[in-house]
């Protein structure tokens, strides 16, 4: 890992642990085990942190959309990794939300959320295009109002009372929504 990522990374804890009023350039060059020069060459500023944070939270999700299978698998791969990212992984649901509360005073990472999300948006309806070709879903689907509805989905499970006091049902959620999809799974 690279320095930029050291610090990046440190950003992203930093922020988990403390949200943007804790986040402090000095622990993040304490967390990246840089000095505090180093963090001010590549992040001149906290909103560059800030940026740097969400740029890191949206490594993670790319992670979880594949190139190879078919449009069931793909879709059905990305809603249980997304789901284990969410409901496993209290810091970035904290990161997740402190971002989306930024996001509503500073308009370029609103920016950088909206152009994710369009992007995250056409994907998910890309691959249910592909499956209503190949015949993949197991009841007719509408490619925008379903990608619409996984969206919402996937944000209803960072909500903090949904996450931790209906871990259970969420996780059932994801797993009844991919059963109307595709379709019951032979064993």
């Amino acid at each position: 890992m690279n320095r930029r990522e050291q610090i990046s990374r440190a950003a992203f804890a930093s922020i988990a642990e403390r949200g943007f009023e804790g986040l402090r350039m000095r622990d993040v060059a304490e967390r990246a085990e840089v000095n505090i020069a180093t963090v001010h060459y590549y992040y001149g500023s906290k909103e560059q942190l800030i940026h740097a944070a969400y740029d890191e939270l949206q490594a993670r999700f790319r992670a979880t959309v594949r190139p190879e299978g078919t449009a069931a698998e793909r879709l059905t791969e990305h809603l249980l990794d997304v789901r284990e990212i969410l409901l496993g992984d209290d810091a970035l649901r904290g990161v997740l939300s402190e971002i989306a509360l930024r996001a509503r005073r500073d308009p370029a990472l609103e920016s950088a959320i909206t152009t994710a999300e369009n992007t995250w948006f056409g994907q998910l309806q890309g691959l249910l295009d592909a499956g209503v070709a190949d015949g993949s879903w197991a009841v007719p689907v509408n490619p925008g109002a379903t990608a619409a509805m996984l969206i919402a989905l996937c944000k209803g499970a960072c909500l903090p009372v949904l996450a931790t006091a209906r871990r259970t049902e969420l996780v059932s959620a994801f797993d009844q929504v991919l059963l109307w999809l595709t379709g019951p799974q032979p064993d």
